[in-house]
């Protein structure tokens, strides 16, 4: 009777205790998310601090990050030369607010004696089967206001402006662009998949200087029901391309404390219930 007694308080903790991780777990899930892409010309490689913590290290011209769960609330991004450290120099230090269950894109743009940041808020949220979700960010400091143009969309941005989201069709598209002041501009533009109900950001990047091929388009696939290949590509050995930064590939983030994520975190913490249990019940029946 003693054992059965021992084996249904068992029983009863492990169930408490699959509750209260399973909570945990889920409030864990709804913590912002923050990336940042580097789109500064001329501007070496970069370190972003969120509340004097290394999110970012070492992230190079073009280089698009992951996403990172952050805890909510106010936190303060500072922008500094990779390899800084934190009393030596701050590029730009910018406070704001992170709410739960969103996602952001911090943009460092600009160029060396001008640095500009600004930041996206993002919604991730699948449009449905036969529909995909894109907008365009012009992030080229000098480059004027510009038409962008995808399948049948186009939209005129200046400096630091966007689309917002708008949904066509998936499929391949071969996106088109014209400087104002400048008429049709010749660029070698890699063609955009727009894959089933998925979430797609275009960003325009580079600095004109009177030679358009200087510019850029970088595409991300940021939420899709097969969202298999992540961005960005690892980057190449070399002089930056585009879309393809050279220089070592940067650790995202290289200290956060969000190496496991949720998913990971339950998987280990079901093991140990796992086997806590079965010890326990092996007790119970001695």
């Amino acid at each position: 009777m003693r054992g059965r007694t021992r084996l249904f308080v068992q029983i009863c903790m492990t169930v408490l205790i699959v509750i209260l991780v399973g909570h945990s777990l889920s409030q864990a899930d709804e913590r912002p998310r923050v990336r940042v892409i580097h789109a500064a010309t001329g501007l070496a490689n970069l370190d972003i601090y969120l509340n004097d913590t290394l999110f970012f290290d070492n992230i190079v011209f073009q280089y698009i990050s992951d996403y990172a769960p952050i805890d909510p609330g106010e936190r303060t991004l500072k922008v500094r030369p990779a390899g800084v450290s934190p009393e030596d120099q701050t590029l730009r230090e910018i406070s704001e607010t992170y709410n739960s269950d969103q996602s952001y894109t911090s943009i460092v743009a600009g160029r060396v004696r001008g640095i500009e940041y600004w930041r996206l808020t993002d919604d991730n949220r699948l449009p449905g089967d036969g529909t995909s979700k894109v907008r365009i960010v012009h992030a080229s400091i000098s480059t004027p206001t510009t038409e962008f143009c995808l399948g049948d969309v186009c939209r005129t941005l200046a400096f630091k402006e966007d689309t917002g989201y708008f949904l066509l069709d998936p499929g391949v598209y071969r996106p088109k662009i014209r400087l104002n002041g400048i008429g049709s501009t010749s660029l070698s533009i890699p063609p955009l998949e727009l894959k089933n109900n998925s979430v797609h950001t275009v960003f325009m990047v580079g600095q004109l200087q009177d030679q358009p091929t200087a510019l850029g388009l970088l595409y991300t696939l940021d939420a899709g029901e097969h969202q298999i290949v992540t961005y960005p590509q690892p980057p190449v050995a070399g002089p930056p391309s585009v879309g393809k930064p050279g220089g070592p590939p940067p650790a995202l983030p290289p200290v956060t404390g969000a190496f496991l994520s949720p998913r990971a975190i339950g998987v280990l913490i079901g093991f140990i219930l796992v086997l806590v249990g079965s010890l326990g019940f092996f007790i119970a029946r001695r």
